[in-house]
């Protein structure tokens, strides 16, 4: 049976297997959800007019 949790899959099946990898965490121990971290920069830009 699996443990709840997250894991760091194997480099062959990253996208990016040089960056450094944090997993998620939760911000205080009554949080709701978990804070998410990308290895990469991304910028959403918002639907223009």
């Amino acid at each position: 049976m699996r443990t709840r949790g997250f894991e760091i899959v194997t480099d062959e099946k990253r996208k990016h297997p040089q960056e450094d990898i944090q997993l998620p965490t939760r911000g205080s121990k009554h949080a709701i959800a978990y804070d998410i971290y990308s290895p990469i920069d991304v910028v959403i830009e918002p639907m223009g007019k």
